[in-house]
């Protein structure tokens, strides 16, 4: 398997197990017998597996990513009266941690609150939408809010 990446496939080969129960143990999901997921988990790390997040994305219709708007500094045209960076990453922190919790990722983005083609570009790549008061215009936000959820 040198050059290149280990598959489920690879890993229930190696097992003696299906794909599914691969994704099972892979996913923490309940069902598979704890014998089984030992020896399913010894493998994926001997093998080094790792799941492939854009295949699982295709297969949810989800992502597991929250983006989030943060203004870029310099940025006039917004309001945020906060432009401490001990605010900034205060927030960019309990986010991330709230998000690691439940197991999904924050694309963190620095943006002008008047970049609307950035915005409008990271929809794609996400699930849903932090954006701090004042980062955005209203009009902008209330635009995205029609897409994506927004908060």
């Amino acid at each position: 398997m040198a050059g290149r990446a280990v598959t489920l496939a690879d890993v229930a080969a190696a097992a003696g197990v299906s794909t599914a129960t691969v994704s099972l143990v892979v996913r923490e999901h309940d069902g598979v017998r704890p014998k089984t997921r030992l020896k399913v988990q010894e493998i994926v790390d001997r093998l080094g597996y790792i799941p492939n997040g854009s295949a699982r994305g295709l297969s949810q219709d989800r992502k597991e990513i929250i983006g989030l708007i943060v203004q870029a500094e310099g940025d006039e045209q917004a309001t945020l009266g906060y432009r401490s960076p001990v605010y900034r990453d205060e927030i960019l922190y309990g986010v991330e941690d709230a998000l690691r919790k439940e197991r999904w990722s924050l694309l963190i983005s620095f943006m002008s609150s008047a970049d609307i083609n950035a915005i409008r570009s990271m929809l794609s790549k996400i699930d849903g939408l932090l954006a701090v008061t004042g980062t955005v215009r209203q009009d902008i936000l209330d635009s995205l809010g029609e897409r994506i959820p927004l908060v």
